[in-house]
């Protein structure tokens, strides 16, 4: 078993939002991803239902949970929160058991 952490949501945006506005929320949010102690890695994606899943890996629970207390103070999180199906809200955090990745194989 690693420290590494999951942090997996998933939601549905409002019917009145549109594109760019989701672009432009994933774009605040990246920047403010890239800035916290113990992220690695985001990855969004939509089924065919209109669900997102948003998954991203944190070096342990302890940056998880202080970059995802930090994220509630920011005005892109508001936005974020209005702009969603509050029903269709499931956010969880999940200890990753077994890991391999292309990139562990390149040169530092």
């Amino acid at each position: 078993m690693t420290s590494t952490v999951i942090e997996f949501i998933t939601y549905k945006f409002k019917s009145n939002i549109d594109q760019s506005q989701i672009d432009q929320m994933n774009n605040e949010l990246n920047a403010f991803l890239l800035e916290q102690p113990g992220f690695y890695y985001r990855s969004l994606s939509e089924d065919a239902n209109g669900l997102q899943h948003d998954i991203i890996y944190w070096h342990d629970m302890q940056q998880a949970k202080q970059a995802s207390e930090a994220f509630m103070q920011l005005p892109v999180c508001k936005l974020i929160m209005d702009s969603t199906v509050a029903d269709t809200v499931n956010m969880q955090y999940m200890q990753v058991l077994s890991e391999v990745s292309t990139l562990m194989n390149e040169p530092a």
